[in-house]
């Protein structure tokens, strides 16, 4: 187990204790304890997964180096096969967010880019990838492009 988890781990028992005898004490309500509790439990359990994450980032990274080689040989269909495997390993990564975006662009499903671009940027907005997916967003509406189904807004 790593020294995070067990300092996570050890914070949360103390305060569960802490919690019972101030509920006991009526010291505190329950609204208050659970409220604490939560967090201390949110971050026991990120500790317990930010192994994991950290993989799938490296691999997400890996995907991402891959499909813009593709992307730049025109290669779109493999540049989006990449790029999705980068998102499935980290859905939150805006760079493989905006790439498939460009990648959907490309491939002439406009709906499908937009809704890549408006994820990369809710995933991290100010990044230098969530400003590029922003641009790819505002083309389309200066375009009058309709985001739920990539047609043109009559």
């Amino acid at each position: 187990m790593s020294e995070g988890f067990l300092s996570n781990a050890k914070k949360f028992t103390d305060d569960l204790d802490v919690h019972i005898r101030r509920l006991l004490a009526r010291e505190e309500n329950l609204r208050e304890a659970s409220t604490d509790l939560k967090q201390d439990a949110r971050r026991l359990a990120r500790s317990l997964s930010l192994k994991n994450h950290t993989h799938a980032h490296k691999v997400a990274v890996r995907a991402v180096k891959l499909g813009r080689q593709c992307y730049r040989r025109r290669d779109y269909k493999n540049a989006e096969k990449h790029f999705r495997e980068a998102v499935f390993e980290d859905p939150q990564y805006a760079l493989a967010l905006t790439c498939l975006g460009n990648t959907l662009y490309k491939l002439g499903r406009l709906g499908d880019a937009a809704t890549m671009w408006c994820n990369a940027v809710n995933a991290d907005p100010g990044s230098d990838p969530a400003v590029k997916a922003l641009k790819g967003i505002q083309h389309l509406r200066k375009h009058g492009i309709d985001r739920a189904r990539g047609d043109t807004i009559a």
